[in-house]
């Protein structure tokens, strides 16, 4: 998933959690475009938060059996 402005291309790893009932993120990969670094400034500016809404929306959308 690229960031609005496609700098940084974001990869999640979100997995349904039985014991919690919910979904938890087990992993985020940022990686620049252009090659280079990802400042801390840059992962501010992406709100993972709602990076981790869009994701699970997208994938119910996509119909992948989700509780």
């Amino acid at each position: 998933m690229p960031s609005p402005d496609g700098g940084v291309d974001i990869e999640l790893d979100i997995r349904f959690d039985a014991r919690q009932r919910c979904y938890v993120c087990h992993d985020v990969r940022a990686a620049s475009s252009t090659g280079g670094a990802v400042s801390a400034e840059a992962l501010r500016q992406l709100q993972i938060a709602e990076r981790i809404v869009l994701a699970l929306l997208m994938d119910s959308d996509e119909g992948r059996g989700h509780p």
